[in-house]
């Protein structure tokens, strides 16, 4: 996923690069220190793509959808 490919993102799928790494823009286009790592929930994957500060979105690995929220506690 390139610079050009935010346009293929849904809106779902911003909101939740907004919410964990500021600006979805701004990230993508490099304004952001550092790299960004973004995990976007599908019905069938969870994917994991990392954004660098050159403007860079890669997808970097596939895992299983979660089924739940996971709670943090003991055991």
């Amino acid at each position: 996923m390139d610079v050009e490919d935010v346009a293929e993102l849904t809106k779902q799928q911003l909101d939740f690069i907004e919410r964990v790494g500021g600006n979805p823009r701004d990230v993508l286009q490099g304004a952001a220190a550092g790299a960004v790592f973004v995990y976007v929930e599908e019905p069938t994957q969870t994917v994991r793509y990392e954004v660098t500060t050159q403007g860079e979105a890669r997808r970097v690995d596939t895992f299983a959808p979660r089924s739940r929220p996971r709670l943090a506690g003991p055991g």
